[in-house]
């Protein structure tokens, strides 16, 4: 007896062992499957935690359905949920923030927050309370902790069976709603789905059945890639039995089952999806208010599909407590070239929308750069002109009209030899002088505003100032007639001074004007060129920045076409090794085998342990053809 004891016992610490080490080999194989990929990122999740998110927009049921799941009674779940609102109306999310449901281990419900506080609530009543004021929390900013809110249920709102049935060994993450209509909860939103959704081992996707369509436009970061990555994400679409097509099908037995059910939806889900070789599973139900109201209006839909409801959801409780399992983990890595080659289009449309974006602004700055030149050149050009034309200015000097003309003796005939004749003549010539140099000076005036108008430089004209001059002649004539050419010649030669003493004398003030005129000007083309100068100072510092940018463009797009080749190489290695998961699975395979030959070849190991290894043997042979789903794996084996 004793010797059976310690031989039922040796054999039965080994097979324990041994099932406890079944499937290290799977983990070793998908580890270093994992190794190797350049580009593939996994996100992380907490060692020793598995996590079920369910994400979707507000009212969608999601709350309602984890109640269903968790085992609450189907008679509690309403006012349950309605405590849960908050005393919040009806139509925005119930779900304030990421929160957790457990069963409670007595007859009150306790409220943890992240902070460690803990609320105990003795009725629906005081639950309500706090969770209005929670919310209210939340929607004043007063909540950053993305952490969840853990609400422990009462254990008298289970079904006692279900409770039993159901163990603890998942967590299934309420998220709230990702269409909030509360500005103020918009950001907490968004962290909390940016915060749970990469660790999720398993996402439950819902959305109304009628809006079947919307799971295809999905933008959100990590949910997007539930057709690529079927073994991650379930679809789960409520109020399924709403729509009066399906109602006609029930009723006319075109849908008489859960599976037909099943594959109707799915097929209406994928004709909106193309390109997924896998599909993640589908699962149409009717629960809550809607199913309470079905119940009322329509009992005889209800007697036919209430067992294919109770099918459901038993099975989507199995597919969530599957993802326990090593096998659910090969699965999920199996089938990632079509998420891969989706990467890889969103990674290269991402760097070709970088690197156009790079060559349209390239391309603006270098016509920038072109248009700077040529304002650079016009403004040197102009600093040229500028100073050609003070040269010019510089270089003018006044042209001084004759000093007039008066006719001598020989030319006047015997009545215009008189003084008064001389006189009027004298008077006439000066007058005749006047209008030729207001005339010169006008002239002058118009050429030189012309020139400062075309830089725009202030222009004063010139005062003209003319030197008056009068005669008086010598002798006292008792008449004005002239009788001897000597006394007329002295008194022309007293006009003619007169005359040219008023030229000379109007020359020089005029001189003087133009001279004081020329210093003006001088300044203002100084300062209009040193103007000049300081806008092609800000042009050149301009230019100097544009080509700065422009060599920062260039390098960007050499950057941008060096890292589109890597990342195509790298993509194209990940893909290619996406398909080998079964080649590193077979390695760890044969080493595991080999280890288990050795264990059988050793002259240590006794004939009641070779008998358990030899079983251990043909269990994760059988294991390995049904994960990789061919016998590639084990063709190695033989003993």
């Amino acid at each position: 007896m004793d010797s059976y004891t310690s031989w039922f016992t040796t054999v039965q610490s080994l097979l324990s062992k041994l099932e406890k080490e079944r499937w290290d080999w799977t983990r070793r194989g998908a580890q270093e499957f994992r190794k190797g990929f350049l580009r593939l990122k996994e996100t992380g999740r907490k060692k020793g935690r598995v996590l079920i998110g369910i994400y979707g927009p507000t009212q969608v049921g999601k709350t309602t359905l984890i109640l269903k799941l968790l085992g609450l009674r189907e008679e509690v779940i309403i006012p349950f949920s309605k405590a849960l609102r908050g005393r919040r109306r009806y139509g925005n999310s119930a779900t304030v923030t990421s929160t957790l449901y457990q069963p409670s281990c007595d007859d009150l419900f306790y409220v943890f927050r992240p902070d460690g506080t803990k609320e105990i609530c003795s009725s629906l009543e005081e639950l309500e309370t706090w969770m209005g004021i929670i919310r209210d929390e939340v929607e004043r900013g007063h909540v950053k902790d993305t952490r969840p809110l853990t609400i422990q249920i009462s254990k008298a709102f289970f079904q006692q069976d279900e409770l039993v049935r159901r163990k603890q060994t998942i967590e299934v993450l309420d998220l709230p709603g990702d269409d909030s209509r509360e500005e103020r909860e918009v950001d907490h939103v968004d962290r909390c789905l940016e915060e749970y959704l990469p660790h999720c081992s398993m996402c439950i996707v819902m959305e109304n059945a009628s809006q079947v369509v919307a799971l295809s436009q999905i933008k959100r970061e990590h949910v997007s890639d539930w057709m690529w990555l079927p073994h991650q994400f379930t679809i789960v679409l409520s109020k399924a039995l709403s729509s009066a097509s399906v109602k006609d099908q029930i009723r006319s037995g075109k849908l008489s089952s859960a599976s037909e059910l099943q594959g109707f939806f799915s097929g209406e889900l994928y004709r909106h999806v193309e390109g997924t070789a896998a599909k993640a599973k589908v699962y149409p139900l009717d629960f809550g208010d809607t199913w309470a109201q079905i119940k009322q209006s329509d009992p005889e839909l209800y007697d036919i599909a209430s067992p294919w409801m109770d099918e459901l959801f038993l099975r989507l409780a199995e597919d969530l407590s599957s993802i326990y399992t090593p096998e659910y983990e090969i699965k999920a890595l199996k089938n990632m070239e079509s998420l891969l080659q989706k990467k890889k289009k969103e990674n290269y449309e991402r760097l070709s929308a970088k690197k156009n974006d790079d060559k349209a602004e390239l391309e603006g700055l270098s016509r920038s750069l072109k248009a700077l030149c040529i304002k650079i050149e016009n403004q040197t050009e102009k600093i040229k002109r500028v100073n050609e034309v003070e040269e010019m200015i510089e270089g003018l000097s006044f042209q001084q009209p004759p000093s007039g003309y008066i006719p001598g003796w020989t030319e006047r005939s015997g009545k215009e030899r008189s003084a008064d004749s001389l006189k009027s003549d004298f008077y006439y010539a000066l007058g005749q002088l006047e209008k030729e140099y207001r005339t010169a000076v006008n002239l002058w005036n118009l050429e030189v505003h012309v020139l400062m108008d075309e830089y725009a430089l202030p222009f004063s004209p010139i005062d003209f100032q003319f030197a008056e001059k009068t005669v008086h002649f010598d002798a006292d004539y008792v008449i004005s007639k002239y009788f001897r050419q000597s006394s007329f010649n002295r008194d022309l030669d007293s006009c003619s001074d007169a005359l040219e003493e008023a030229s000379v004398e109007t020359l020089q003030k005029t001189n003087r004007a133009i001279k004081r005129q020329k210093q003006a000007m001088k300044k203002s083309f100084r300062q209009k060129i040193s103007s000049i100068e300081m806008s092609i100072a800000l042009l050149e510092e301009s230019r100097e920045t544009l080509e700065r940018r422009i060599e920062s463009c260039e390098k960007s797009i050499t950057k941008i076409e060096l890292a589109i080749e890597k990342a195509r190489i790298e993509w194209e290695h990940d893909i290619q090794r996406s398909k080998e998961l079964n080649l590193y699975l077979k390695a760890a395979f044969v080493n595991e085998i080999k280890a288990i030959q050795d264990k059988l070849f050793s002259k240590q190991t006794s004939p009641l342990e070779k008998w358990a290894y030899h079983q251990y043997w043909n269990i994760i042979t059988a294991d390995a053809e049904r994960i990789t789903e061919d016998g590639s794996v084990t063709s190695q084996q033989g003993i």
